[in-house]
């Protein structure tokens, strides 16, 4: 189950950056500056996401449920691009599918790992 969470978590940071980088390409300019600034954007942009780094690696239940809760803002935001026109909506389908299935994974990883309440004792 934690590898699927780690290779859906990598496709869709793939996805979201990728998707960035093709809808959005440096055109004219300094090479540099654009692609400096096209960093930057992404940073903004996916940062949350790419703090949650550590998630995949350790997996404890904490921060898988942090990073279902960072996905729910990254839902909303891809749920609106479905809106938009063509190649935005192909990019936003795919963002959105990653981002369910990821959610449902580590929701199941949650509850299968989640600690047993003990039974209380009287003393």
């Amino acid at each position: 189950m934690l590898n699927m969470i780690r290779l859906l978590y990598l496709a869709l940071l793939g996805a979201a950056i990728g998707g960035f980088w093709w809808l959005a390409p440096p055109e004219t300019g300094s090479t540099s500056s654009l692609i400096s600034a096209g960093i930057i954007l992404s940073l903004m942009a996916y940062g949350p996401l790419l703090v949650m780094l550590p998630t995949i690696i350790f997996a404890s239940n904490r921060m898988l449920i942090w990073l279902c809760i960072v996905l729910l803002f990254y839902f909303c935001a891809f749920a609106v691009q479905l809106l938009d026109p063509s190649p935005v909506r192909e990019i936003a389908i795919l963002r959105v599918a990653l981002i369910v299935a990821l959610f449902i994974t580590c929701a199941i990883q949650i509850r299968r790992h989640r600690p047993q309440p003990t039974e209380p004792t009287i003393d």
